[in-house]
């Protein structure tokens, strides 16, 4: 009988698990926020890439053609960027070995989280200004 008096359940405290819930609560709300973070970074980094290959066009021909900047516009809005702008931006055909630039100005959408209470997290879009300004030298 002393055998079974010592395997009898022990009394235990909800307080013992809530450091642990706690912590799980903490991890899951990181994750969420690192996810829509690299969320914005991977469409920046689409951004920069698709502006890199049109730097690269403007080399040979000198400038930004009208044909290219409506491809280019096309293709950041894919992106899901809006008010695209490329103000500063060399339109003129430009003397081998001259500077030319690409400057792109657009709104890029984010998601970001919004936790009201310990529950509650809700999801909204914010747009972002993103800025680029690429310079190199005609080689027409």
């Amino acid at each position: 009988m002393i055998y079974m008096s010592s395997m009898r359940k022990k009394r235990g405290s909800i307080l013992k698990m809530l450091p642990v819930l706690i912590g799980i609560v903490a991890v899951s709300v990181l994750s969420l926020m690192y996810t829509a973070y690299m969320g914005i970074m991977d469409k920046r980094e689409m951004v920069f890439q698709i502006s890199r290959e049109y730097l690269l066009r403007m080399e040979t021909e000198g400038y930004l053609t009208e044909e290219a900047a409506s491809e280019m516009v096309s293709e950041i809005e894919k992106t899901g960027a809006v008010n695209i702008n490329l103000a500063g931006t060399t339109l003129t055909k430009s003397e081998y070995g001259k500077e030319i630039i690409l400057s792109i100005y657009a709104d890029i959408p984010m998601n970001e989280m919004v936790i009201t209470n310990l529950f509650n997290i809700n999801k909204k879009t914010v747009y972002k200004k993103l800025h680029i300004t690429k310079k190199t030298t005609a080689k027409n």
